[in-house]
């Protein structure tokens, strides 16, 4: 009997203990963070992780010394017409932040919407117009931009692989900005590369393209578009015999990856902000939890939306204006690299990005890292990192002064890359600027002497650009005729 009642003692205690924890946790301040994805979607899951682990270790400490549960308001936006009600009830939560969307064509077609919400919106779209877009400085984005993985991609097949010659091909107009990227980029490390173009017009098929490829022998072929496309050039190229090697920007898409035979799957070589090959120990801890809690592997927009919140949470803890704190964070060790906004241009929170190429068994290697248009050393093991909660203060240029980005970039004599090349600035140099294209695509410098053109797509570039005049250029110079051909008389 005495037995019993000391065990029903020791129930009642417990349950008096688990009621004052549930109260405490119900009566600590909450700070909550907006999604735009599917419950289950890959930002939402990479999000989730992330909170789970802050609100398992105590919590986010303010800068006053409160400290915040963090918790996830969940919006889908799979409905048409449906990602103005998910803002709407995400400002009815009184939300901090919002993470997503996903895709550039969201964020763009829905700007004035994600702006009206005043917080800081953290998105994964790569679109290189992204940020450009936003007049408000509340859109910032947690993965390398478009153009990043097109210079570390062209970088690796030129300086890594010594290729010259190569194709690139388009297979649908929404990869336009995908691929003439691509092609500024090889334009800017190399003046020797021969590129061919080809885009998959209404009139062809692939199979036309296909034998355009085998014809202009070429080392490599490059492919931008939707996945089912790309897969079936790619399967009907191997039928041929072709050997030669190929590229694809999102050969990590199981649509893509799905639709070839693993007898022919190795070998493909694509870029990534960030790949299950990733070695190092933030990222092994990530994909473990990751795998242990949702059953599946993570990819790149879970690392990103895994980010995204410790992103947050290191801004939370810092006194003064959450989007102002984010734009100020240096030194983060995230799971996609170091993450450094501070010295980034403005919204940009990531520069990281990997060379991967498909393995025998469907998996990928990981060939390159790059930070922005550097290529860290290969096996470089990253030191630990901590948040600098003082940034030093930089002198602040007069005018609008850009700054070289890549190891190299051409001047010219005029806004195009038909002009002639009058010189080189290296990275880390900087130049007035005193005009500009009207759509500010090409900026001009004084250089030695006279006016030098430069392409604004690699530069980082400080100032009001309203101030900069607008300067019309002479059309460029006519190309050189073309060289006789011996007439063959008809058989």
């Amino acid at each position: 009997m005495k037995q019993i009642r000391f065990i029903a003692l020791w129930i009642s205690i417990f349950i008096v203990f688990i009621a004052i924890t549930i109260s405490q946790a119900q009566d600590q301040p909450i700070f909550r963070i907006g999604v735009l994805d599917d419950e289950r979607g890959a930002l939402s899951n990479g999000a989730r992780l992330a909170i789970s682990q802050i609100n398992d270790a105590g919590g986010v400490e303010g800068a006053d010394g409160t400290i915040f549960r963090l918790e996830l308001v969940i919006q889908s936006t799979d409905e048409v017409d449906s990602l103005e009600n998910a803002v709407n009830a995400l400002d009815r939560a009184r939300v901090i932040a919002v993470i997503g969307p996903e895709s550039t064509e969201q964020v763009l077609s829905n700007l004035p919407i994600l702006q009206s919400l005043g917080v800081p919106i953290l998105t994964p779209a790569i679109g290189d117009t992204v940020i450009a877009s936003d007049s408000t400085s509340v859109l910032f984005r947690i993965r390398a931009a478009e153009r990043l993985q097109g210079f570390a991609l062209a970088d690796y097949i030129i300086n890594s692989l010594n290729i010259t010659d190569l194709i690139t091909l388009q297979l649908d107009r929404n990869s336009t900005a995908s691929r003439v990227g691509f092609s500024v980029a090889l334009s800017q490390i190399s003046n020797t590369v021969n590129e061919q173009t080809l885009l998959l017009e209404e009139s062809l098929e692939i199979a036309d393209l296909v034998q355009d490829i085998i014809t202009s022998n070429v080392q490599i072929a490059i492919s931008f578009g939707p996945p089912d496309l790309a897969s079936d050039l790619y399967n009907q190229l191997r039928s041929t015999g072709w050997v030669g090697l190929f590229a694809y920007n999102q050969a990590n898409e199981d649509d893509f990856k799905n639709n070839i035979s693993l007898d022919t799957l190795s070998g493909i070589l694509s870029s990534t902000t960030w790949s299950i090959a990733s070695t190092d120990g933030v990222s092994d801890d990530f994909m473990n939890s990751f795998v242990r809690n949702f059953g599946s592997a993570p990819g790149e927009i879970e690392a990103a939306g895994f980010d995204a919140i410790n992103l947050l949470a290191n801004a939370i803890r810092l006194p003064g204006d959450l989007s102002t704190n984010l734009t100020n964070l240096r030194d983060l060790r995230g799971v996609q690299g170091i993450l450094s906004p501070g010295d980034l241009a403005r919204g940009e929170m990531s520069n990281n990005v990997a060379v991967i190429q498909t393995n025998p068994l469907g998996g990928f290697d990981i060939e390159a890292r790059y930070s922005g248009f550097e290529r860290l050393p290969d096996g470089q093991i990253e030191e630990e990192l901590i948040v600098e909660a003082e940034p030093t203060a930089t002198a602040t240029p007069d005018g609008v002064v850009i700054t070289i980005e890549s190891n190299r970039q051409n001047v010219r004599t005029g806004p195009g890359l038909s002009y002639d090349v009058l010189g080189q600035l290296q990275q880390g140099e900087q130049a007035r600027v005193i005009g500009a294209t009207i759509d500010f695509s090409w900026i001009v410098i004084e250089y030695r002497g006279q006016q030098g053109w430069l392409a604004t797509y690699l530069l980082d570039i400080f100032g009001d650009r309203s101030s900069v005049p607008v300067v019309w250029a002479t059309p460029p110079p006519p190309p050189p005729p073309p060289k006789n051909k011996k007439k063959t008389k008809p058989k």
